[in-house]
């Protein structure tokens, strides 16, 4: 479970910082977005994502019986 865990946490990576993804520098080197706003956002966006993963997927795995 920890190893399943691990490896989706490692997708948050993509839009936490601004030089995270593919073509994260792009938007970021346009002025697109500030990074100050790039990190915050990211940071909400993160803790979202842990919470659906949390929360969703741990009623999921009691569903399926992983868990």
């Amino acid at each position: 479970m920890l190893a399943i865990f691990l490896g989706a946490a490692a997708t948050l990576m993509g839009g936490l910082t601004h030089y995270g993804h593919g073509p994260a520098p792009n938007f970021f080197g346009s002025t697109y977005v500030e990074m100050k706003d790039w990190w915050k956002h990211g940071f909400f966006i993160s803790v979202l994502f842990l919470l659906i993963w949390f929360v969703a997927g741990g009623l999921w795995w009691k569903v399926i019986g992983l868990w």
